[in-house]
């Protein structure tokens, strides 16, 4: 993900910490950002430039990250590690932070909301029910403020900004069942 000035990266591999988040810069220089993780599925950029991070540890995390790659604030929105893995997280233009997890379920926190929200929060998640079970954590947003998810990379579907409605928009044909 950028931030307009810089790449993120996220590494899911061993060392101390056990994983890392990478800034690299236009000419490539690398910045290792320590931060303690379970393994980061999903990254992104909210609207006052913090960075989302959906861990498979079930947390979502917002990252304040000051210009020299040290982490400032590390705030914890969600807490779902008793439950399924939170996959792609993305943040909304009013504050709003959109998230998935594994079973298919997409959820938004307010910034009214108690934090950190887990799965009990009342109005967590979207009206709409499963929309992607086996989500791999792809999630984004059109101007209209559509979501799109996917379910395993064979399909995409389309909620609608409110979260009452979904449909799918692509679906992949299963490639071993095509002749060839």
């Amino acid at each position: 993900v950028t931030d307009g000035e810089y790449l993120w990266v996220s590494d899911d591999g061993t060392g101390t910490p056990s994983k890392w988040l990478h800034r690299l810069d236009s000419s490539g220089a690398k910045t290792s950002v320590s931060v303690s993780l379970g393994n980061p599925n999903g990254l992104s950029i909210d609207s006052l430039g913090r960075l989302l991070v959906a861990d498979s540890d079930g947390h979502i995390r917002r990252l304040t990250i000051d210009g020299t790659g040290a982490v400032t604030n590390n705030k914890l929105l969600a807490d779902f590690s008793e439950f399924p893995m939170t996959q792609g997280v993305m943040g909304e233009v009013d504050g709003n932070v959109l998230f998935v997890d594994d079973s298919g379920f997409i959820y938004r926190i307010t910034p009214s909301m108690d934090l950190p929200v887990g799965p009990s929060t009342a109005g967590l998640a979207l009206g709409v029910g499963v929309v992607a079970a086996g989500n791999q954590g792809h999630i984004a947003l059109d101007a209209s403020g559509n979501i799109y998810t996917t379910n395993s990379g064979a399909r995409i579907i389309r909620v609608d900004s409110d979260g009452t409605t979904a449909r799918d928009v692509v679906n992949i044909p299963d490639p071993s069942a095509c002749d060839s």
